[in-house]
């Protein structure tokens, strides 16, 4: 489901990623599109020792955390980690856990009604 989801994204906006990791099972995935297409998709169960995902060519970003992959199959460099999941994040957009750092104040958002909402009649 991500890689479609990614494309339509991206047609969209550009650009589209996904990173997903559960560090019991050892789960980590990384997904990158770019104008409609999958640049980069991979998934990584640790506890199993399996790969679930490998598609395009490994990015320079990937290559610069240790991450190598022989056959497609499996790493062989560093093993996919939260913590290299979430460099990978910072190297092609944001850490998503230094969010909480850039938002520690309340800000003012917005509040309306949707259109459906308006058009009903009665309660």
């Amino acid at each position: 489901f991500v890689k479609p989801l990614l494309e339509e994204l991206s047609r969209k906006f550009g650009e589209a990623q996904y990173f997903c990791t559960h560090p019991v099972v050892q789960l980590h995935v990384w997904a990158l599109a770019r104008r409609g297409q999958l640049v980069r998709g991979y998934g990584w169960l640790g506890e199993k020792g399996l790969t679930l995902w490998d598609e395009g060519v490994p990015t320079n970003e990937e290559r610069g955390l240790g991450l190598r992959f022989s056959d497609g199959r499996s790493p062989t460099g560093t093993s996919p980690d939260e913590n290299g999941v979430m460099q990978l994040a910072d190297l092609w957009s944001v850490d998503p856990t230094s969010l909480n750092e850039a938002f520690k104040e309340p800000v003012t958002g917005l509040r309306g009604t949707p259109a459906w909402a308006e058009s009903r009649s009665g309660p």
